[in-house]
């Protein structure tokens, strides 16, 4: 695509030229080759595998002698539900 881009007033012309025109079009199963995946390594890509537990504004609870209580669970740490673990500290 070429764009003539220029106010009325100003007498620039051309600000940049295309040669070849080309359509955008989305994706579809078709474009990928499909291979055994069992989609295990983008699970394992995005998963969160460390949680740090000591940072002060991640707590889950306080106390008034400055204590505070910090749960990981599935929803701070993925990996707990991909492997049944659990954490307490």
């Amino acid at each position: 695509m070429g764009y003539n881009i220029q106010e009325n007033n100003e007498r620039r012309g051309l600000i940049f030229r295309v040669n070849e025109l080309r359509s955008r079009r989305g994706l579809v199963a078709s474009d990928f080759e499909l291979e055994d995946v069992n989609g295990l390594e983008q699970l394992f890509c995005n998963m969160r595998l460390r949680h740090n537990v000591d940072r002060p504004d991640e707590a889950d609870m306080c106390v008034r002698d400055g204590r505070r209580l910090n749960i990981v669970n599935r929803f701070k740490l993925d990996a707990l539900t991909q492997f049944n673990l659990g954490v307490e500290r």
